[in-house]
């Protein structure tokens, strides 16, 4: 450990090394496991999406899960957008398209400017479809009617 940060464990938000934040994990006071376990658990789930709900289970088990309940969910979240989005379009999403939904499912405020043809229209109707399966509403907004009707007959 070189370095200890203050109120930087995304858990309890107390101070945390820089060695646990490398490996993206709440402080040892939260979660009393070695490094070398961390590691171990990383390389056996194989994606920091299935590490970090490990981590919060092992949170839940030792009775200090706190702030981390939110990171969870948050990755929960993301990976059932991407989910619908490998079933509706048979591949994966763009780099870009996924650092859109995670913004989006942040509940922020962005707008996306791009070139013609990097997946902004599909990525709105995607995300579109993604509200409408949890029981809400969005608006789609396009600059012309041919484009509407385009977005209606890919929605249908």
């Amino acid at each position: 450990m070189h370095a200890i940060y203050d109120k930087t464990c995304p858990n309890c938000g107390g101070p945390i090394g820089d060695d646990r934040l490398v490996l993206a994990a709440p402080c040892r006071k939260c979660l009393p496991i070695s490094d070398e376990e961390l590691e171990r658990i990383f390389k056996e789930k194989g994606g920091l999406s299935e590490y970090k709900r490990a981590l919060g289970e092992l949170l839940k088990k030792f009775g200090t899960m706190k702030e981390y309940e939110k990171i969870v969910v948050f990755e929960e979240e993301v990976e059932k957008f991407l989910d619908l989005a490998n079933r509706i379009l048979g591949s994966r999403l763009w780099d870009a398209q996924i650092s859109w939904a995670k913004k989006a499912i942040r509940g922020l405020s962005f707008a996306i400017i791009a070139p013609t043809g990097v997946g902004k229209t599909t990525f709105g109707l995607l995300y579109a479809l993604y509200l409408a399966s949890k029981g809400k509403k969005s608006y789609i907004m396009v600059p012309t009617s041919v484009l509407v009707e385009q977005a209606a007959e890919r929605l249908k």
